[in-house]
């Protein structure tokens, strides 16, 4: 089998199963599959559980929040983890074997090595899918926030609208967008990522890849659907173009732009027209 389709079908195998079941380290080391064949899963997965191992004898304070600080410390200061803001499209930083071995990351990979990290040191720490910056939340302090590109800074509430606001100006800030991440969400927000640079970068096959990814993550979700018609069109295969589209605005006919939708869909109907 080729190497991508057979990281589509050994992601897909950890994704079939109840959230809850959802294993997040095995999952994002399936999908560096796309890029490392045969990659070691079990030697990173026992790499993370040895650095919760150390963590545990270094965050052994009584008040959650200096363990925190101490795992922050560890992570970032005597371990050198850190965001990478000069390659920060770089796939390199969506792979959690790259990012365990080059000690840098996005938000979001950061994120899961300092969750997993964490649980090691008995620390209750989840995923925020905050837009434009993913956090870290603590379980056992509501309202207390992490982040992990930013050397495990740790935020309140308004410290974060602050920071999503720098981003994205004019957006509204909700309490929805600090709401807990679970590992469905966390997966597609990785895949997210990685469709954008794929696509950019014309890398369609794995650009595809990502999208079969996010449907076996979730097959509810129309969005994926609508990902892969920008991989039809920029493949020139624009008669599948065209069946996605159609079936995307047939789940979501409410859609904000669904007016140029359906003028896209015109032409993608044309285009098909003149192939036969």
């Amino acid at each position: 089998m080729d190497p991508i389709r057979r990281a589509v079908a050994e992601f897909s195998e950890a994704v079939a199963r109840p959230e809850e079941r959802v294993d997040l380290v095995d999952a994002a080391l399936r999908i560096a599959g796309l890029e490392y064949p045969g990659l070691d899963r079990a030697a990173h997965t026992a790499r993370l559980e040895q650095m919760g191992h150390d963590a545990a004898h270094v965050c052994t304070a009584p008040p959650v929040i200096e363990r925190l600080r101490r795992l922050s410390r560890l992570l970032y200061e005597e371990w050198g983890f850190h965001g990478n803001v000069r390659e920060f499209h770089d796939p390199r930083n969506s792979y959690l074997n790259e990012v365990l071995d080059r000690r840098t990351g996005i938000p979001i990979t950061l994120a899961l090595v300092y969750i997993r990290t964490g649980a090691g040191a008995g620390l209750a720490l989840h995923g925020v899918g905050m837009p434009g910056r993913f956090l870290v939340g603590a379980a056992e302090i509501p309202g207390l926030y992490i982040d992990p590109f930013s050397r495990g800074e740790i935020l309140d509430a308004a410290a974060c609208e602050r920071l999503f606001r720098a981003g994205r100006s004019g957006e509204p800030f909700t309490p929805a967008h600090l709401r807990e991440c679970g590992p469905r969400p966390f997966l597609m927000r990785m895949l997210n990522n990685l469709f954008g640079i794929f696509l950019n970068t014309g890398d369609l096959a794995r650009a595809g890849a990502v999208v079969e990814m996010q449907r076996a993550v979730d097959a509810d979700d129309p969005e994926p659907l609508r990902r892969r018609v920008l991989v039809h069109r920029a493949a020139g295969n624009f008669i599948a173009a065209h069946d996605d589209l159609k079936s995307y605005l047939a789940v979501r006919p409410g859609a904000s732009d669904a007016a140029s939708l359906h003028r896209q869909l015109e032409l993608l109907g044309r285009l098909r027209q003149s192939i036969h």
